[in-house]
């Protein structure tokens, strides 16, 4: 992997192609790597990583600097709301198809063709459901609820998930079929925690999106503030510490240095 990003980063403009994710340290590097190579091959993907480690915002980077960015982006949970409501959203239906279809309605699917569609939590898909998506991504064709027209579609799916997937598959909960299918390109994003050099450029990055939102601010970071970051181990990984310094932010006096009592008992604790 050492080699590859290497040839890759020697080709890159001096600019940073994917200027809204901050970082780099080799872990981030790497998935840099992918994100590139999830571009140029425009194939459906499975990214996975703990809760706050940017899953969606690595999935709206990929489809904004691909061939798909003058297309929709159309994002969806597939966990809260029912299996019958799941469908129609996915899929559409066709007018009488159930009680409430008072008119035809057309899916996620159809809406965003020649784009890209983010399904958010991909593991709390009902499996019905998923066996369906099988067949969608296979075919690239869908069917309304309600009609037996296969309607061809063009889109890019990105299914998102922070739980292991592949321990769901073994017990049942998520079609193995669906896993082969979606994992031949796999993103896992590192927590926090295994890219703590990142924690200074991460922020200072936050810090100064404070600062343009807010003219009387602090006078940025106090002495031994990144040495205590870079000591939590951050379960809430980088929306946690993005948190962190937003109240660090609000709490120190125009004028004041960032001190470690800015900061929460968690992360301040020791120091």
């Amino acid at each position: 992997m050492d080699n590859t990003i290497q040839s890759i980063e020697r080709n890159m403009d001096s600019e940073n192609r994917f200027p809204n994710i901050i970082g780099s340290s080799k872990a981030i590097r790497e998935i840099f790597v992918l994100m590139r190579q999830a571009i140029e091959t425009d194939a459906d993907m499975l990214i996975t990583g703990e809760t706050g480690t940017g899953k969606d915002l690595v999935a709206k980077e990929i489809h904004n600097q691909s061939s798909r960015r003058d297309n929709s982006l159309i994002a969806v949970s597939c966990g809260v709301v029912s299996e019958a409501i799941l469908f129609s959203e996915l899929f559409g239906h066709r007018k009488g198809a159930f009680k409430d279809a008072i008119d035809d309605k057309t899916g996620i699917f159809e809406s965003a063709e020649g784009g890209t569609v983010i399904l958010d939590n991909i593991d709390q898909m009902p499996t019905n459901i998923q066996l369906i998506l099988v067949n969608t991504l296979n075919e690239h064709k869908i069917q309304r609820m309600g009609e037996y027209t296969l309607r061809d579609i063009n889109i890019l799916v990105i299914a998102i998930s922070n739980r292991d997937i592949l321990r769901e598959v073994k017990i049942g909960s998520f079609r193995e079929d669906l896993y082969d299918r979606l994992s031949k390109f796999h993103i896992h994003l590192p927590p926090l925690r295994e890219r703590l050099d990142d924690i200074p450029l991460l922020s200072e990055h936050f810090y100064h999106q404070v600062c343009n939102q807010m003219p009387r601010i602090s006078e940025g970071f106090g002495p031994g503030i990144m040495e205590m970051l870079q000591q939590h181990d951050w379960p809430g990984n980088v929306r946690e510490l993005r948190n962190e310094i937003i109240q660090a932010c609000l709490i120190a006096r125009h004028g004041e240095h960032i001190q470690k009592y800015h900061f929460s008992s968690q992360i301040n604790k020791g120091f």
